[in-house]
């Protein structure tokens, strides 16, 4: 238990020992200081706790450079946008500040600041990261509480998707240059990721099974174009084709060969840098196509509408998109179930007819009942 004694000076000491025995002591100058202090040491002893008061004064921009560190397994492009966030509106509000002396006021202030520049998705990716590394402090016992507590965030403004049908697909395939066309198509068609068909390989199609296979994904990681593995385990899939696909697919690799194997490369054979395809390639084509405004995205959601709207299961529809579970895919496009139940009623009225009908018997063979 914590100790209060008054040295000679008027001053009062706070003694106690930690979890791992050391023993440890702070002067303050009142007693109710003090006081104050002991409940923290025994609450914290309660809960579990030590507090490293020397580690407490660590600056929060060498914490980070720490805890970053030790943050393995993300994606290239997860780093560089994490490094991005902190970089850019976490170090220049707190990398000077303590890690202990940082408190929850300064983080309602930074949010609100940030609210006011930035969109609500970045907003929350941000406090997300600073949140997270400083629950890591209290994790180590650098701090006992973490400020990032009772924030109120912006609500996340998501864009609404975009459905296109059947003929607005053929009318943006057919606004993109020859080389790009099947692309379009195939994306439109199969629900892969844009990085997903920027990596597709010819050794990853089977044209005789009708089938292609998602290995890799292309990322940007510093600025440089790379290939990675896809984005999660369920994302490494294989996909079926539609005959008429495959007949595509085909005829642009005869047209657009590449010797490095891509199946959808730029006309130098490199991997094409979404960037560019969106600027000099996608925007041009939607606004001839007269669809301004729509993503290379929404092709991917377009073709979750046709299989929904052909009646496929949301399992068949979770495998080619490469969800990790069905769940995920109802909570993205749950609302376009919406009549599907209706659809199954109505296909059902005709079985339900004939066997409602009733069959005529002589009556001699009508069961007497009396």
């Amino acid at each position: 238990m914590a100790s209060i004694n008054k040295t000679d000076r008027g001053t009062w000491t706070v003694r106690w020992r930690q979890l791992n025995g050391q023993g440890r002591k702070r002067t303050f100058p009142r007693r109710v200081d003090a006081e104050a202090f002991r409940t923290e040491i025994e609450a914290g002893k309660l809960r579990g706790e030590t507090i490293n008061h020397k580690l407490a004064k660590t600056p929060l921009a060498d914490w980070l450079t720490e805890w970053e560190q030790g943050r393995l397994g993300r994606r290239a492009s997860t780093r560089n946008r994490d490094e991005s966030l902190i970089r850019n509106h976490i170090l220049p509000t707190f990398g000077d500040k303590t890690v202990g002396g940082i408190e929850p006021s300064d983080v309602r202030a930074w949010v609100a600041r940030l609210a006011g520049d930035c969109s609500s998705a970045t907003v929350r990716k941000t406090y997300g990261l600073l949140a997270s590394c400083l629950q890591a402090a209290v994790d180590d016992g650098l701090i006992s509480r973490t400020p990032c507590r009772g924030i109120k965030l912006p609500r996340l403004e998501s864009r609404p998707a975009r459905f296109l049908n059947v003929e607005e697909i053929r009318r943006v395939a057919d606004a993109v240059p020859d080389r790009y066309r099947a692309l379009v198509l195939t994306a439109a068609f199969t629900g892969l990721r844009q990085g997903e068909l920027f990596a597709l390989r010819v050794k990853d199609l089977n044209m005789l099974q009708k089938r292609l296979t998602v290995t890799q994904t292309v990322t940007r990681d510093r600025g440089k174009v790379t290939f990675g593995p896809p984005k999660t385990a369920a994302s490494r899939r294989t996909v079926s084709l539609s005959p008429s696909l495959v007949e595509i697919i085909a005829e642009h690799i005869s047209r657009f060969p590449s010797e490095s194997g891509l199946v959808f490369g730029t006309s130098g054979g490199s991997v094409i840098r979404a960037s560019h395809f969106r600027s000099r390639v996608w925007v041009p084509a939607t606004v001839e196509a007269g669809l301004e405004g729509v993503n290379f995205h929404d092709l991917r959601h377009s073709h979750v509408a046709l299989l929904i709207e052909a009646g496929e299961h949301v399992k068949v529809i979770q495998s080619r998109l490469g969800h990790s579970s069905a769940r995920i895919t109802l909570d993205v496009y749950g609302h376009l179930f919406d009549g599907i139940d209706e659809a199954a009623a109505e296909r059902l009225d005709g079985a339900v007819s004939e066997a409602a009908v009733p069959v005529l018997r002589p009556f001699g063979e009508i069961a007497d009942l009396g």
